[in-house]
């Protein structure tokens, strides 16, 4: 497909949009991956809240040039899409799952708040959790002591109506 220049302006502002401001970018080599791969691929990202996209190589460096991911234009050759999203450990999660399923699926590398990251720091992010169980445990942490605290001032009154009635049983059967 060839695009005009004003074409081609319009698609590099449209990436530059897209990728500026997000917390973690990845680069990916996706030749070999079939279309079906391809979309299980993309619903993935959605899925975890991220957005996968596959894009020209110049029009990407272009998009990228005087950015704090300028350095990722020097791994844009081949076959590249670029995963990205505002929960930092989104994208790397997705790769790491489906990189086992999908052996032409490699990661180049990646940008994750003004750091650059290899395949191997990528592969550890992954492991740590994402935004939604760290607010689950966040979340738990604050409910822990008003629950303690209710099962402190339950104990008294169940603790009573116990003792009644084991009193009414020991008198019923005496």
């Amino acid at each position: 497909m060839v695009m005009n220049r004003s074409g081609k302006e319009a698609a590099v502002e449209e990436l530059k949009e897209l990728l500026l401001g997000r917390q973690s970018v990845v680069l990916t080599d996706y030749n070999g991956l079939t279309v079906a791969q391809m979309y299980e691929l993309r619903r993935a990202f959605d899925a975890a809240g991220a957005g996968y996209k596959v894009v020209k190589n110049t029009l990407c460096r272009l998009a990228l040039a005087g950015t704090p991911m300028e350095f990722l234009g020097e791994e844009l050759k081949g076959t590249i899409g670029i995963a990205y999203s505002d929960d930092p450990v989104a994208p790397a999660k997705v790769l790491a799952k489906l990189g086992k399923e999908m052996e032409k699926l490699t990661v180049k590398l990646g940008y994750l708040d003004g750091k650059k990251l290899l395949p191997n720091d990528l592969e550890a992010l992954s492991r740590l959790p994402g935004k939604d169980e760290l607010r689950a445990k966040l979340l738990s942490v604050f409910n822990a002591p008003g629950t303690k605290m209710v099962r402190v001032l339950a104990a008294g009154p169940r603790d009573f109506v116990s003792i009644l009635n084991a009193r009414l049983r020991a008198l019923e059967e005496g």
